[in-house]
């Protein structure tokens, strides 16, 4: 299963606590999205990866999840 190798950083998950929240592919098929989260804390990391190179896309210290709200 792709979603269960693609993000295996020891440093997100051990020095910022961060867990996967979300995650997708691109229309393609080419690309991976990963958010991690630190609940906690409210810390974030955005990546992208093809599954031989990861990027990252973005990262924050403030962060809420909002679910149900209409767009």
């Amino acid at each position: 299963d792709w979603s269960s190798d693609v993000c295996s950083s020891d440093l997100l998950k051990t020095k910022f606590e961060e867990k996967i929240q979300w995650i997708a592919r691109d229309a393609q098929n080419a690309n991976v999205f990963i958010l991690t989260v630190n609940e906690k804390e409210g810390t974030w990391t955005m990546l992208e990866t093809n599954g031989q190179v990861a990027c990252i896309l973005g990262v924050g210290d403030k962060s809420t999840l909002v679910l149900g709200d209409k767009i």
